[in-house]
């Protein structure tokens, strides 16, 4: 049997193929015959159950997967099969906006553990002849991304059902040792945040995966079962308790920054302004993009902290 989530996804690929190829439906009886890792199943409950989740995750993907009766005069034979009609997609036409948002979002991963797939997903939309505008990076000024090589160990955990233990550091606390149950990763206010059950503390928790600190460790697929009714947007906004307002003293390049300068009053030659914020890590995160045309003068916190970003970035 194929392991890890590359035997998974062969397997889900499979199953479209098998199901894609049948006008009449496939039963049950036949796919455990036909897909290897079925075959390879110990007994007729872990087939069930392997078909079961592979069908639920092909319809969450959004791949029709519908359920057909093979014979009128007996009710009980069913089979599965994908209409193609339903399986393929519409033509894409994007706005010009659109566009933009698209090349945005792709290329804020250029430092990430997902570059290679969001280079990915826009050679494929420029390859069925839709225009992504390149020069879309100029309508950002912060220019400098900072990675977070996690997110994807933790985005496969998360489909896969893995378990994972990481080290991970709360400001102003010693690093620690987590042990949990991914159930959601959630980009807000340019943060990415993991929601999980933590298994040692018999609770759901929320992490900021830039504190975690080395690589994330991954256990066995299928381990545990995400509770229905999961609000994880609302977990990491009640969850998230380190925000930390207050006001920083800026050098800025002349002519630089023109965002942070606009919320200052200041104009575009004024060397040092005073900025407000609502919380020190997404303001740590806002002003490491700006690179070196941006130095913390005050407060000392938010200057080690952005210090200590772009010395992670940079190595």
């Amino acid at each position: 049997m194929a392991g890890g989530a590359q035997g998974r996804t062969e397997r889900l690929l499979t199953l479209v193929f098998v199901l894609l190829g049948s006008s009449r439906g496939v039963t049950r009886e036949q796919l455990r015959l036909t897909i290897a890792d079925y075959v390879d199943s110990e007994n007729d409950a872990a087939f069930e159950r392997m078909f079961e989740r592979d069908k639920e995750a092909l319809r969450e993907l959004g791949i029709p997967v519908e359920t057909v009766q093979l014979d009128a005069f007996h009710e009980d034979e069913w089979a599965y099969r994908i209409d193609p009609r339903a399986y393929e997609l519409a033509p894409v036409s994007f706005t010009r906006d659109e566009l933009v948002a698209i090349g945005l979002a792709a290329r804020a991963w250029r430092q990430a553990a997902l570059e290679g797939d969001a280079a990915s997903a826009l050679l494929k939309i420029e390859g069925v002849g839709v225009d992504v505008p390149h020069d879309v990076s100029t309508l950002l000024e912060p220019r400098l991304s900072a990675s977070e090589p996690n997110v994807g160990a933790l985005l496969q955990a998360t489909v896969d059902r893995r378990p994972v233990t990481f080290t991970y550091r709360k400001r102003g606390s010693d690093p620690e040792v987590r042990h949990v149950q991914p159930w959601a990763l959630v980009i807000r206010l340019g943060n990415s945040y993991l929601v999980a059950y933590d298994t040692d503390r018999d609770d759901s928790r929320v992490f900021r995966v830039s504190r975690i600190e080395g690589e994330v460790s991954a256990g066995k697929p299928d381990s545990y079962s995400i509770p229905d009714g999961i609000d994880a947007r609302a977990l990491v906004t009640t969850g998230d308790s380190d925000d930390s307002p207050g006001t920083a003293r800026l050098a800025v390049q002349p002519g630089r920054a023109i965002a942070l300068r606009q919320r200052a009053g200041a104009d575009t030659d004024t060397a040092e302004i005073m900025v407000s914020y609502s919380s020190l890590d997404r303001f740590e995160r806002e002003i490491a993009r700006y690179g070196a045309d941006v130095v913390v003068l005050e407060p000392a916190e938010l200057r080690q902290a952005v210090i200590a970003r772009l010395n992670g970035v940079l190595t």
